[in-house]
């Protein structure tokens, strides 16, 4: 028994061969009812005190031993209820967890996730977040940390990253992406304006319905599609296709491999090349000092012309209407112009001509016009 229990017959009526009285039994009862009340067993294993508790609930339920406390059956009972829930969980170590569902959550430190995190509303991490499946949000994310995920990450509000944001899979951001640090992705649609400090990276199409702006370089290697204004402080390189339906801002350098495509303004401080080089200039593509045939490489570039008495060969089916090549005689030389596969005409002149001399140090321009005459050419400067 407890140990406020202390027996009552002092006398030891209470006995084999001794006169029993009504006040015996009342009192040492009532020494019964008042121990209990105070503390009843101890179940510490000690005599008189009981053995320890290790089993609890109607059926035995609930199990304890030295380290833990634990169902009887794994994935047999509930903590707390719908209606009845407990107010605050203190844990000191780690929570090891199939599924997740909170309405905030608030780690001062690192989050790891073996699978899918879902979050009913806000969500903020003082580390790093880790998933090894999805990442899923219907309000705010915000990361102090880096941002990775293995598959697919779904924010219905905005995603804040202070370092790198790692996404393997899809990325769906309903509000604002601000990330400032370097950002990886394999995919991106977001609604609402994505605003990145540093540089992003994106393995795969990057679309996006609002405004982008990157304080860094933007790195796509599939579609970066835009809906709204798109300003890049750094550069964008593009393994792609490049879209935008609004206007883009580029400082740095501005390097498509693929197609690009504006509905709006493109504006850069820096070069717009292709394949020749700066489209300001005219580069050259030959320096020749013997007969020559112009091919379709030559096309807006120019042909410099350095010995004299040179034979330049323009030929037919070679070139499209609207295609241009620049004749540039160098040191004083002349050279003839022969126009053998095309109709060549002089500009501002009716007949046409077989061939022309161009003068010394002379420029003569050949543009091929009138899409209907595939093999029409005009020639205009000094011949």
């Amino acid at each position: 028994m407890g140990t406020g229990y202390t027996r009552n017959d002092s006398s030891n009526n209470i006995a084999d061969g001794n006169v029993i009285n009504a006040s015996d039994f009342d009192g040492e009862f009532d020494a019964i009812v008042s121990a209990f009340a105070t503390d009843g067993h101890s179940h510490d294993g000690t005599a008189a005190e009981g053995g320890p508790v290790s089993k609890l609930g109607p059926s035995q339920e609930v199990e304890t031993d030295a380290g833990a406390f634990f169902p009887a059956s794994d994935a047999g009972v509930d903590l707390g209820k719908t209606a009845k829930a407990f107010k605050d969980l203190y844990i000191h170590g780690v929570i090891n967890t199939d599924d997740m569902s909170a309405d905030t959550i608030s780690v001062l430190s690192s989050a790891t996730i073996g699978s899918t995190i879902d979050i009913g509303s806000n969500a903020s991490v003082g580390g790093t977040l880790t998933s090894t499946g999805a990442i899923s949000g219907a309000s705010t994310l915000t990361v102090k940390g880096a941002i990775s995920a293995a598959s697919t990450l779904l924010v219905s509000a905005g995603i804040t990253g202070r370092t790198t944001f790692d996404i393997g899979g899809n990325v769906s951001v309903g509000g604002t992406l601000n990330v400032t640090g370097d950002s990886d992705l394999e995919d991106v649609s977001a609604s609402g304006t994505l605003d990145i400090a540093g540089n992003m990276s994106g393995g795969g199409t990057f679309t996006l319905a609002g405004k982008a702006t990157f304080d860094g370089a933007a790195t796509v290697q599939g579609t970066l599609n835009v809906g709204g204004i798109t300003t890049v402080d750094s550069g964008i390189v593009g393994k792609s296709t490049l879209d935008i339906t609004g206007n883009a801002s580029v400082l740095g350098t501005f390097n498509i491999t693929g197609n690009v495509s504006s509905n709006g303004t493109l504006t850069t401080t820096g070069a717009i090349s292709d394949g020749d080089g700066n489209l300001r200039d005219i580069p050259k593509s030959q320096n020749v000092s013997g007969a020559y045939t112009l091919q379709a490489s030559d096309v807006g570039n120019q042909v410099n012309i350095n010995s004299a008495n040179v034979v330049v060969t323009v030929p037919g089916s070679v070139f499209n209407a609207g295609d241009i090549v620049s004749l540039i005689s160098i040191n004083g030389c002349t050279a003839t112009i022969a126009c053998t596969g095309v109709t060549a005409i002089k500009a501002g002149e009716l007949a046409s001509t077989a061939s022309f001399t161009l003068a010394a140090n002379g420029v003569a321009n050949v543009l091929f016009t009138h899409p209907y005459t595939a093999g029409l050419a005009v020639v205009t400067g000094n011949i």
